[in-house]
């Protein structure tokens, strides 16, 4: 017949492989959550970046506009 010592150590083992394997899992998940909040997060600016760099060139584009009727009617004066 099988010890009492041995089959409180292979009980103990099992037990602390299930413990290990626990946590892992709750790490694991964390992790995820960490992992999907800063995705969200690089998302919301990226987003943020791109609206940003289109009211800038809509800007570009009106000065743009601007200097040309400037020089438009800088011509019509000299003449």
């Amino acid at each position: 017949m099988i010890d009492t010592a041995i089959v409180t150590a292979l009980i103990t083992a099992a037990a602390s492989v299930l413990c290990q394997v626990m946590i892992q899992r709750t790490a694991v998940k964390q992790s995820r959550t960490e992992q999907d909040k800063s995705l969200s997060l690089v998302v919301y600016r990226l987003e943020q970046l791109e609206r940003a760099v289109a009211r800038q060139s809509a800007a570009l584009e009106r000065l743009s506009i601007a200097e040309e009727r400037i020089k438009a009617i800088e011509r019509t004066r000299t003449q």
